[in-house]
């Protein structure tokens, strides 16, 4: 299993029924907030050519953001 089939396993799990209430009740709408934080947070790395923050920042910008993983299924058919 790559990484990003174990994302997508574990946001699937976030996101059950008997999984994370708050992930459950997340929206696109509702995760802009944090979605801007975390890029704003990813730039800054950009900006200071800190590459193990970048990493770190980007990991972190797709975790708060997982409401697009339940897309995926969408674009890979």
């Amino acid at each position: 299993m790559n990484k990003f089939d174990e994302l997508i396993k574990i946001v699937k799990k976030l996101r059950a029924p008997d999984g994370c209430e708050w992930d459950r009740e997340q929206t696109h709408e509702s995760l802009i907030p944090y979605l801007l934080e975390e890029t704003h947070e990813v730039i800054e790395s950009i900006e200071n050519k800190d590459f193990k923050s970048l990493k770190e920042e980007l990991g972190d910008l797709a975790n708060k953001y997982n409401n697009v993983v339940k897309e995926i299924k969408i674009i890979t058919k």
